[in-house]
């Protein structure tokens, strides 16, 4: 490539702002006049990207079936097709999308910038703030669901059921996120947008993307990635995934992910977390929130007035009688072929059994 390139967008989330719903509209509409969604494969750039710069490509997540032999081979291949698909751009500027590259480290996304200067004259990145709240409840909802960061969650919650729920490990961190993106391509390069419906072009935040960068869309053709769970639901996920967390044979996750569709559609509730959680790490964190609303300047940052929410694990797992019918019927005929996953729901119903049997008792003692 002789000549470089204007732009190159790097969009990092964060996690739970709608990303997938953005990546998955891109890679649908992946080129217009200014801008073309650089085409490596994939919806989500995840991968590829974080890969290339990360000082530990082997401990990535999602290279854990990369056997250290074929590492080097997989980065080098991983490169010449970033390189080639930016060859292949017919516009000035290119979109890449990828929320953990917000977890990169100062050191790789210098790596990352002196790459990406050979080929573009500037950067622009982008990034959808949640507030603490809404973040930490979506977040838990997401590790219950995924499995990823579960079992650091439950050695952070050794204690009875009865305990309330430590959800530091939850909580943002803005300026930590941020600062090192403001330190190595500037403030001016660093854009944040309030992900509150209010504050969205249009209440939406695909819209609100295409609308930063000028990019026509139809709203009939917005993708959207429907995440929901209900709490009913996610009970049953978590006693699934702490049986099989603390069980010799670990119950594979494309199981429990089907598990997670059947259940889902059982419907429920909603999932939320009780102000006697959130509050106090609100107030906790109040320094970096303060750092957050001086960048961003109106920012919803507040905390939560929802106090009868899932407060400890009990809560977590509580499910009334008639909904647990409900899901056994469900789930026996669409889970048939998959005989090893029934004694595993049937594990994670004798927990919540049993969870209900410690409500009971701690109800008596109190009578």
């Amino acid at each position: 490539m002789t000549k470089k390139l204007n732009t190159i967008v790097i969009h990092i989330g964060m996690h739970k702002t709608g990303s997938s719903s953005i990546q998955e509209t891109l890679h649908n509409h992946p080129a217009n006049e200014k801008y073309t969604y650089l085409d490596l494969g994939t919806v989500n750039h995840n991968r590829q990207i974080f890969s290339q710069f990360t000082e530990h490509p082997e401990q990535y997540y999602l290279n854990l079936n990369v056997t250290p032999d074929h590492m080097e081979e997989f980065l080098k291949e991983g490169r010449e097709q970033i390189i080639s698909a930016i060859s292949n751009c017919n516009t000035d500027n290119i979109i890449v999308s990828g929320e953990d590259l917000i977890v990169l480290t100062p050191q790789a996304l210098q790596k990352l910038k002196t790459f990406f200067s050979e080929y573009f004259e500037a950067f622009q990145i982008v990034a959808y703030v949640r507030s603490p709240a809404s973040y930490m409840t979506s977040l838990m909802q997401q590790c219950i669901k995924s499995g990823i960061g579960l079992q650091r969650f439950i050695k952070e919650n050794p204690q009875s059921c009865l305990f309330p729920i430590n959800t530091d490990m939850f909580y943002p961190r803005y300026q930590a996120c941020f600062t090192k993106f403001e330190n190595i391509f500037g403030r001016d390069s660093l854009m944040l947008r309030d992900f509150n419906p209010a504050k969205l072009h249009n209440g939406d935040v695909v819209q609100d993307f295409f609308n930063i960068f000028r990019i026509p869309l139809e709203p009939e053709k917005i993708c959207r990635s429907n995440e929901s769970i209900s709490r009913e639901a996610l009970a049953v996920i978590y006693a699934i995934r702490k049986t099989s967390i603390m069980s010799p044979n670990a119950v594979p996750i494309h199981q429990v992910d089907r598990i997670s569709q059947v259940l889902s559609a059982a419907g429920g509730g909603k999932f939320l977390l009780s102000s006697t959680i959130i509050d106090p790490i609100v107030e906790k964190y109040q320094n970096d929130i303060s750092w957050i609303k001086a960048r961003m300047g109106d920012f919803s940052s507040e905390g939560t007035s929802n106090k009868v929410g899932i407060r400890t694990e009990l809560d977590l797992l509580r499910i009334e009688k008639a909904v647990q019918d409900k899901f056994e019927q469900i789930s026996a005929a669409p889970l048939s072929h998959l005989p090893a996953m029934n004694p595993i729901v049937e594990q994670a119903f004798k927990r919540i059994e049993t969870i209900r049997s410690i409500e009971e008792a701690s109800q008596n003692l109190w009578a």
